[in-house]
């Protein structure tokens, strides 16, 4: 078996809650084509499809931006992050790992001022 690596980079000004969610779709749709919608309304899960979202990053992105409990707002965008990455992992097995980085280009990523310019790093690993 052999331990394969896939990543993913995003750079991305944010100003509102909505380019969390457009930073968070981009960074797992260049990883993974099965939840980015790529490969067909196949791979969609029930929860998405009953939701109406186009695939399931889009969703997973606004439940943890607009509807989740954990206040993530307090304690900055790699909260988000890291909060999306829990979600996808949870829901997918087919990655084994996976190693963010969040640096805010002109500031501290972990500020609660979240507005600012930011360079997403994503890496996911798994085994064939």
């Amino acid at each position: 078996m052999s331990k394969y690596t896939t990543s993913s980079v995003v750079l991305k000004n944010i100003k509102t809650a909505e380019d969390i969610v457009d930073a968070l779709v981009e960074l797992g749709s260049q990883i993974d084509n099965d939840n980015s919608g790529e490969n067909g309304d196949e791979y969609l899960w029930a929860e998405t499809k009953k939701a109406g979202f186009e695939n399931n990053f889009s969703f997973l992105a606004d439940k943890v931006v607009f509807h989740s409990s954990a206040n993530s707002k307090k304690h900055g965008i790699k909260a988000y992050v890291d909060r999306f990455i829990k979600e996808w992992s949870d829901r997918d097995g087919y990655y084994s790992e996976f190693d963010v980085e969040v640096k805010k280009l002109n500031g501290d990523a972990e500020d609660p001022d979240m507005t600012g310019i930011y360079a997403f790093s994503l890496v996911a690993s798994y085994y064939s």
